[in-house]
């Protein structure tokens, strides 16, 4: 990583914010984070959701990309001089900003928890 990155932030609206980073953050295509639990092991995603006082409810990181979305009222300009120095923290770490995304179990995922019943509105039974 060179000593000069370079981060422009692109404010979309109050709650969603664009910064484009000099060098790239994750190769692996397109990860959300939609909480702080999501981000565990990735250090970027990590380190904008325990930004005080933004309330971050979701990053986005796509290549040289980080989408930054939030609840709390602060100004862009506040809460995204933070983002940036998540971002310069992640890239001087040494290990990868973002981790891949955890591989889905064998066989795909089991989200029912209860048996399947005709009965049941959300269970689809051949007839």
């Amino acid at each position: 990583m060179s000593a000069d990155v370079r981060i422009t932030a692109e404010p979309i609206d109050n709650g969603r914010c664009k910064f484009l980073v000099s060098e790239p953050l994750h190769a692996g295509g397109v990860r959300r984070f939609a909480s702080p639990d999501e981000a565990r092991g990735s250090p970027l995603a990590e380190a904008i959701f325990a930004i005080p006082g933004a309330d971050v409810s979701e990053v986005i990181v796509s290549g040289n990309l980080v989408t930054v979305v939030k609840r709390s009222p602060a100004p862009w300009p506040v809460a995204g001089k933070a983002v940036g120095q998540a971002i310069r923290a992640a890239l001087a770490g040494g290990q990868p900003a973002v981790t891949s995304k955890p591989a889905a179990p064998p066989g795909g995922e089991v989200r029912r928890t209860m048996p399947c019943t005709s009965a049941s509105p959300s269970c689809s039974t051949a007839r």
